[in-house]
């Protein structure tokens, strides 16, 4: 969690921050949203890639995201919509009965709104869909059916690398708190010095790169890297040797690296048990995660492809 110090926040002024801005690409329903589009980047590209690709935005629960989001995920792909919950109308119900007498510390959080984390799937699935079409991994020998369980794990791994990395972002209480109300992944102080190192060493599109690639082995339910192999990971990410070397011996790239493997192993293997259960695959989980990741990262394109089709980076 980010450094509570947003707590102090007067629920008038946290409202007239969300107020400002908003456009035909933000959402005045949700808490936070015009100041994310506007001050964060990363929110911007993703929301306006989102939208280019004729996703929309709903406030209809068609899918039961409210009761279970993680049974959500094909409705919301088949369907191109993404669901929300208005999460402003009842604090401007607050600030009108009591003008001025509430601080964000004495309110109970509001619900959150998940778009962000949304977005970034359907964005990976509409790039997944050409970049996987045909021989998936060729000429690796891998099944079906993990082929089709490993492109779910590179999609949630773009939505984690792009919530991890626009914590970058956020540099006032009311963006770490409107962010806070928008990502499953917020960081805490040290894990955001150490994605500055790494973008002040590696520039953007590198750091990016770097951390949807710790997801994706920590997501495969494989285990943190030792040092060996974690340099021939870097060989495939850092073609420069120099650059290579310095990120090796950076403890900041390395300690934002292993971040991605913070997520609960127990989440991990429950989310995507029950997708493949829910998409009528039994084979057990263990089974299908028999994969060397680095042969894939080594002998085929569709990772490198995928990072590259992403364009959230100029550098």
């Amino acid at each position: 969690m980010p450094s509570e110090n947003y707590l102090q926040l007067k629920l008038g002024d946290l409202l007239k921050s969300h107020s400002e801005g908003h456009s035909t690409e933000t959402l005045p329903d949700n808490l936070g949203d015009a100041y994310l589009f506007k001050f964060n980047p990363v929110f911007r590209k993703i929301r306006q890639q989102f939208l280019k690709m004729g996703y929309t935005l709903t406030q209809d629960d068609f899918c039961h995201y409210d009761v279970l989001p993680y049974a959500s995920l094909p409705k919301i792909l088949s369907q191109k919509k993404v669901p929300y919950k208005n999460n402003v109308q009842a604090l401007q119900e607050i600030e009108t009965t009591r003008p001025g007498r509430f601080t964000v510390g004495e309110l109970v959080k509001v619900k959150s709104n998940y778009v962000l984390h949304e977005s970034s799937h359907c964005i990976a699935d509409s790039i997944l869909e050409k970049i996987t079409a045909g021989p998936f991994l060729s000429p690796l020998k891998i099944t079906a059916e993990s082929a089709r369980v490993f492109k779910f794990i590179m999609a949630e791994s773009f939505a984690n690398a792009v919530e991890s990395f626009a914590n970058i972002y956020n540099k006032t209480p009311q963006g770490k708190l409107f962010y806070d109300l928008n990502s499953y992944v917020t960081h805490h102080h040290k894990i955001n010095v150490a994605l500055e190192k790494a973008i002040t060493l590696l520039g953007e599109r590198l750091t990016f790169d770097l951390i949807y690639i710790s997801y994706l082995y920590s997501n495969c339910l494989l285990p943190e890297p030792h040092s060996k192999q974690l340099t021939s990971i870097f060989e495939v990410l850092i073609p420069d040797s120099d650059l290579r070397k310095k990120a090796l011996d950076s403890p900041h790239v390395r300690k934002l690296f292993s971040h991605g493997f913070e997520l609960s192993l127990d989440f991990r293997m429950q989310t995507t048990g029950f997708f493949c259960a829910f998409m009528g695959i039994d084979t057990p989980l263990e089974k299908l995660l028999r994969i060397d990741l680095l042969e894939i990262l080594k002998k085929t394109t569709p990772v490198s492809d995928f990072l590259s089709d992403t364009r959230l980076f100029n550098d």
